[in-house]
């Protein structure tokens, strides 16, 4: 069998009609920084929560001059904790990790000092429908001490909110934690309606977690009353005297006094706060 090989034959196209000057194309480099992968990344979660989304503000007053040839007074730690700390205020809820363990915080109607109670600051996220929060300013008043101002919109049951806050931290210098949260709050763009809804509102959920707290003491100071009864010892049982035969035991009412008297001691409190902020709103 024998075959033909015979050259390939090129299809010859005819020209294209001219148009003009044809225009180079200008070619852009395939490349991914660093920025653009942290971009791409952030893209990819955006979708799952709207609300957790960096806060891409900046921060006024923020030094990089954290140490001199002897000493260190800052770090970068503290940059890093108050940002975290803004975008939990747009997520509504607070990342244990950035406060000290015995964290202090105060308002007009709670203080404490406990970061397990601060873990339970959640007022907002409970009580606040359609809740949305705008990070609107952060500064540095100094090298451990940061305020953040942001605003709160959202709805009481039926009634609407507009709410200007500050956020005062106090933060270690080295680890960045904070040490110290004072939260204010200025309510001039609220109705009287809504002025007092939100008094309200607050008041009556910082009394439910003080009486919290005030459970959680008392059970800590029993404790330290009590101490461990390793011996197996039976506390507030007493012999009948008419007949020694018979025992009976006796209710121990420390905690419920203990306990009544914290209460009372918290809703007087409370009381003489909410008629300041009354007075206020007058």
């Amino acid at each position: 069998m024998s075959y033909v090989i015979r050259p390939a034959v090129r299809a010859h196209c005819p020209p294209r009609p001219a148009t003009g000057p044809v225009k180079a194309r200008k070619r852009y480099p395939l490349t991914c920084t660093k920025a653009t992968t942290e971009t791409l990344e952030s893209a990819k979660t955006q979708g799952d929560d709207d609300d957790d989304e960096d806060v891409d503000i900046q921060i006024e007053g923020l030094t990089d001059d954290y140490c001199d040839d002897f000493v260190c007074t800052s770090s970068p730690a503290v940059e890093q904790t108050l940002r975290s700390l803004a975008k939990d205020l747009v997520r509504r809820k607070w990342t244990p990790v950035l406060f000290a363990r015995d964290v202090k915080y105060r308002d007009s109607y709670r203080r404490f000092s406990s970061a397990e109670r601060h873990k339970r600051l959640l007022h907002i996220a409970e009580n606040v429908k359609d809740a949305k929060v705008l990070v609107t300013r952060m500064q540095m008043l100094n090298k451990g001490q940061g305020v953040i101002s942001w605003r709160l919109r959202g709805r009481l049951g039926a009634v609407p909110i507009d709410i200007d806050f500050q956020s005062t931290f106090e933060l270690d210098l080295i680890t960045g934690r904070v040490t110290e949260h004072v939260d204010s709050w200025d309510t001039n763009r609220c109705g009287l309606p809504a002025r007092l809804a939100w008094n309200a509102s607050r008041a009556a959920w910082s009394l439910a977690e003080t009486g919290k707290d005030l459970r959680e003491d008392a059970g800590k100071l029993l404790g330290k009353v009590k101490g461990d009864d390793s011996g197996g010892r039976q506390e507030n049982i007493y012999a009948d005297p008419s007949d020694p035969t018979k025992f009976f035991q006796q209710e121990d009412s420390t905690q419920k006094d203990l306990f009544s008297f914290a209460l009372i001691a918290a809703l007087l409190y409370l009381v003489a706060s909410a008629y300041y902020q009354l007075e206020q709103i007058k």
